[in-house]
């Protein structure tokens, strides 16, 4: 490979139209131009540096099947920093479904609907998940008496995997047993303790977040809570909901 070599100067090479001319030596490259001081340096067909031994780029590792990588930001989300290319990466978030929304919207209004029949369910818990199959369609498993934690294998519910969950559904007992008796309930809607539990949710089982969303039913009324309005509220054990932003847009029955 030819030494590394610069010409400097009006006459080491002229410009004339279209093409540049090359002096003895060449060819040439320009790497600045524009002045009386062009810089050029020899073309070569190899891609050796002189003095420098350059490997070629590693490979990236196999993608893990369901696993997402991405080489690079690219000005948009990926999901990672720049500075650990080759981890695996998350795919990116679903948009705001609306019409989503409103199918999930009425099954919550049916689960108001089924524990209302049952003989406690004003002194006791009840919850249930809303879940999306590979169709898009929604399901709702059947409410049942909460103990305070949810199955480690969503077999238990129904479910192959918990990340199919888009919507938390419980209700808030009208009275609680306190000292032996049932007293009214001092707090009927969303508190710390549902925030704890949604963000445990969101946080383990890689959910939906743009289109998850928390149903509470209490005194003959459901409320929904959007993750996305909601997600960086604080968690800590409230008694009331007055800083949570309830959905405007429950609309259970509605279609789109």
């Amino acid at each position: 490979m030819q030494d590394w070599m610069f010409e400097t100067g009006a006459e080491a090479l002229t410009w004339p139209e279209p093409q540049p001319q090359t002096p003895e030596g060449g060819p040439w490259f320009p790497i600045k131009s524009g002045g009386d001081d062009d810089w050029l340096v020899p073309l070569s067909t190899s891609s050796e540096l002189p003095g420098i031994d350059v490997p070629p780029p590693s490979p990236p590792p196999s993608p893990t099947p369901g696993e997402y990588y991405d080489p690079g930001d690219y000005g948009g989300w990926d999901g990672h920093d720049s500075s650990e290319p080759w981890l695996p990466q998350l795919p990116p978030p679903n948009p705001y479904d609306a019409c989503e929304d409103r199918r999930a919207d009425t099954l919550a209004d049916e689960f108001k609907n089924k524990i209302s029949q049952k003989p406690d369910y004003r002194r006791q818990e009840y919850h249930s998940v809303i879940w999306r199959d590979d169709s898009g369609g929604l399901h709702m498993t059947e409410p049942v008496a909460f103990n305070g934690s949810y199955p480690a294998d969503p077999s238990a519910m129904g479910l192959d995997r918990y990340s199919r969950v888009v919507g938390l559904l419980h209700n808030h007992p009208e009275e609680v047993l306190i000292n032996g008796s049932w007293v009214p309930a001092s707090h009927g809607w969303v508190h710390g303790g549902d925030w704890q539990t949604a963000q445990w949710w969101v946080t383990n089982h890689n959910l939906d977040q743009n289109n998850f969303s928390l149903y509470l039913a209490y005194q003959g009324q459901v409320r929904e809570y959007d993750w996305k309005d909601n997600f960086n509220r604080p968690v800590f054990d409230d008694q009331n909901d007055e800083d949570a932003q309830q959905s405007g847009d429950y609309i259970p029955g509605a279609s789109c």
